[in-house]
């Protein structure tokens, strides 16, 4: 993965979340283990999620659709394999919806019988 940059101003808008991610999971191409993450997106355009040891840059795919709640990360689950969907937090100003990835393209070909699940997490500031 090609090193991605970004310049933030004092001035800007803090645009970061912190969540405690119960199970492994894919963001993008990349596997993380379950732990506690910060994600950040300080021009709205690229997302971090890293907890120091791990971390996967995203490029995100369009502006999620309004929902219930707006402070969580929505994951689809398929079996004990979850996938980052959307990242919805109002006070940090993300909202967002990752591309699906081709690794979560060939689960869902793998397991086309197996039913989709939808796992939330709370996110914090």
């Amino acid at each position: 993965m090609q090193p991605l940059a970004t310049v933030g101003t004092a001035a800007a808008q803090n645009h970061q979340v912190r969540a405690t991610i119960p199970f492994d999971f894919v963001a993008g191409n990349v596997y993380l283990p379950a732990g506690t993450y910060t994600i950040t997106s300080e021009d709205l355009v690229i997302v971090e999620i890293q907890n120091g040891k791990h971390d996967a840059k995203l490029l995100r795919s369009a502006p999620a659709d309004e929902v219930k709640s707006d402070s969580e990360l929505v994951f689809n689950g398929y079996g004990d394999q979850y996938f980052l969907s959307e990242i919805l937090s109002s006070d940090a100003n993300i909202k967002v919806r990752l591309p699906v990835s081709k690794m979560e393209e060939r689960v869902r070909f793998q397991q086309p019988n197996h039913v989709n699940d939808t796992a939330f997490v709370p996110l914090n500031r």
